[in-house]
């Protein structure tokens, strides 16, 4: 078994990804199914990164953890958008 570092998708993530993305838009050209595997990619990477405070918080502010933990991820889904340069197709 390969082993992975924490910032590099597994193989078979990323062909969930590149399943997703073809499945949504068939009719797409390569570049175009490449650019929603990054926004994909960019996606995990933040839900990575807020888990990863939110853990933090619990060992902080334990009573206050939850609430915090609900507020981010309200606040994370109302403003997600990949950058600029996903986007550009």
């Amino acid at each position: 078994m390969i082993e992975h570092s924490l910032i590099t998708p597994p193989p078979e993530l990323f062909a969930e990804w590149l399943a997703e993305a073809k499945r949504l838009h068939p009719r797409e050209s390569t570049g175009f199914i490449a650019g929603e595997v990054a926004k994909l990619a960019y996606r995990a990477g933040a839900d990575q990164e807020l888990e990863a405070c939110c853990e933090w918080l619990q060992g902080f502010a334990p009573c206050e953890a939850q609430a915090l933990r609900s507020g981010l991820h309200r606040g994370k889904r109302a403003f997600e958008a990949p950058p600029l340069f996903f986007s550009l197709h």
